[in-house]
């Protein structure tokens, strides 16, 4: 039998909201490849938008499906335009855009294992595709269609939240097998921003062991919501 990640499940829904009219409309669809990522999804949890396209993705209800969906939508219509499969990765959080100093756009994701799992590899991916193709193949990068990996947490865990502030990014993690729960910091953003053969490379500047003198009872640490305000960096806890 498959291995659920939750058994008490319903189809997700989603929604768009027309902003001048404040009507509120679910998101329909008889494509057949939209039916079968919905069917296969856990729940949306993560949206983002670049080059008119809205993306939401959802972590897989069946453990055995080791993949995350991420579907497309016309940002203007609402309409869907298409789905696909990340594979080899069973968490997805979190999508940030920027623009860079060069003034180009990016569109990042946060993708990786369960926490305190090193079964999966914990990536920050960047959007490749185009309004046309969003899932366009990366060159090099099957498994991650229309994204190429430009950063790895490694040990560090899953990444759950993450911003920019002063030119870098910022990530809360959940942990790893053998890594209490961080705050990480990257490199400096590129002008024209995080590429495969430009990463994002990540330091830890806060890991819950640094508070927390148990070692057991920090494993049971996770890191969440991340923000700036007044040029101090605030973070919240889960546990």
């Amino acid at each position: 039998t498959a291995a659920f990640i939750q058994r008490d499940w319903r189809p997700p829904q989603i929604f768009w909201r027309n902003s001048t009219s404040r009507v509120v409309h679910e998101v329909t669809s008889d494509d057949p490849s939209l039916q079968k990522i919905i069917s296969k999804s856990f729940g949306f949890r993560a949206a983002g938008s670049a080059d008119g396209v809205v993306f939401m993705a959802s972590n897989p209800l069946v453990r055995s499906d080791d993949a995350v969906f991420l579907l497309a939508f016309d940002g203007t219509t609402g309409e869907f335009i298409q789905g696909t499969t990340l594979k080899n990765y069973v968490n997805v959080r979190r999508f940030l855009t920027l623009d860079h100093d060069d003034g180009s756009p990016g569109l990042y994701l946060l993708v990786g294992a369960e926490m305190h799992s090193s079964d999966y590899p914990n990536h920050l991916l960047r959007w490749t595709g185009s309004r046309e193709q969003p899932f366009q193949a990366a060159s090099g990068h099957p498994n991650t269609p229309g994204f190429e990996v430009v950063g790895d947490l490694q040990d560090a865990g899953v990444g759950a939240e993450l911003l920019s502030y002063s030119n870098r990014l910022l990530v809360t993690t959940w942990g790893g097998e053998n890594t209490a729960a961080a705050l990480l910091q990257s490199n400096p953003i590129p002008p024209n921003g995080f590429k495969h053969d430009a990463r994002a490379r990540f330091k830890s500047v806060f890991n819950i062991a640094d508070f927390e003198p148990d070692p057991i009872i920090a494993k049971a640490w996770l890191l969440g919501a991340i923000e700036v305000y007044e040029d101090k960096i605030y973070w919240g806890t889960m546990h």
